[in-house]
C-alpha cells in the first residue's frame, strides 16, 4: 500500500536525522530496509538493527562479499566494494520510493534484485511528486559521491 507524502515524509525525516547522527560517528547502518523502521503506537519512528554496522575506515571485522538486504543495496554494495554512508542514503531513497510507491523498486530473487540494481537508475513514476522526485533520484544516484545526504526530506503535502 503507497503512502502519501505528508506520511511518507513523517516516516522519512526521523529515519534521515537518525541516519545523519550515526554517520557523524563514523559508522554505516548498512542494513536500511522497511523491516530496519519502527513505528511505536505513539507515532515515534525509530531505526533499529544496529547489527551490521561498520564503522568508516576500519578494517573489516566481518567476512568480504555483499551484507544488506539485497532489494535495498547501494550498486557498490552489489559490486562488494568499500562503503561509505552514501550507501545507507541510497537505501533509504529507495525506502522513501516504496512508501510512495508501495512496492519495493528491485524485488524478485538475490540474484534479479541486484541485476536490476546494476542495469537501471530506480524508476520515479509521474505521480510522484516533483519535489520527491528530485530528492529520490538525487538519493539513488549510481555515483555514491553524487548522492545528497541524509535529509532533508520534502514536507508532506505537495
Amino acid at each position: 500500500m503507497a503512502l502519501g507524502p505528508a506520511e511518507t515524509a513523517r516516516i522519512g525525516r526521523p529515519v534521515a536525522n537518525a541516519l545523519a547522527h550515526v554517520h557523524s560517528l563514523g559508522m554505516v547502518h548498512r542494513d536500511i530496509k522497511p523491516g530496519n523502521i519502527m513505528c511505536a503506537a505513539n507515532g515515534t519512528v525509530f531505526l533499529t538493527d544496529f547489527g551490521i554496522v561498520r564503522l568508516i575506515g576500519r578494517t573489516r571485522l566481518t567476512q568480504h562479499g555483499t551484507i544488506g538486504t539485497v532489494s535495498y543495496l547501494a550498486p557498490e554494495q552489489v559490486r562488494g566494494e568499500d562503503l561509505g554512508t552514501a550507501a545507507d542514503i541510497y537505501a533509504l531513497g529507495l525506502v522513501l520510493l516504496e512508501c510512495l510507491t508501495g512496492a519495493p523498486e528491485y524485488p524478485g530473487s538475490s540474484a534479479e534484485s541486484a541485476l536490476a540494481r546494476l542495469s537501471r537508475p530506480p524508476r520515479v513514476p509521474p505521480t510522484v511528486p516533483q519535489i520527491w522526485a528530485d530528492l529520490l533520484r538525487d538519493m539513488t544516484a549510481d555515483d555514491p559521491a553524487a548522492r545528497r545526504r541524509a535529509g532533508p526530506v520534502p514536507p508532506g503535502p505537495g
